[in-house]
């Protein structure tokens, strides 16, 4: 049976937006501001994304541990998201 999660506050309901999928014009839109973007966010968006690289590629290639690629990924989306939503927000913090 299907239970109803309950978001225990406001900071995670906040996170369910950033792993929504984007909209053609948002697509669009990053692609404009993909350079604002840092290196590390822009090569695990392309690895996994663009070039669909596994999670245990990405984390040998970045000397990590897969679950640390993704922890990477869920903050390159929330960038990458923030850019979308503030023109003023500048690359992300690595």
């Amino acid at each position: 049976e299907y239970k109803k999660f309950e978001y225990a506050n406001t900071s995670e309901r906040e996170n369910e937006k950033y792993t929504r999928k984007p909209t053609d014009e948002e697509i669009e839109e990053l692609a404009q501001r993909w350079p604002q973007l840092d290196d590390r966010s822009k090569y695990l968006l392309e690895g996994k994304y663009i070039l669909c690289k596994s999670d245990e590629t990405m984390a040998e290639e970045l000397s990590i541990k897969p679950a640390s690629v993704r922890m990477a990924l869920t903050r390159a989306r929330q960038c990458a998201y923030r850019l979308l939503i503030d023109d003023s927000t500048p690359g992300c913090s690595k």
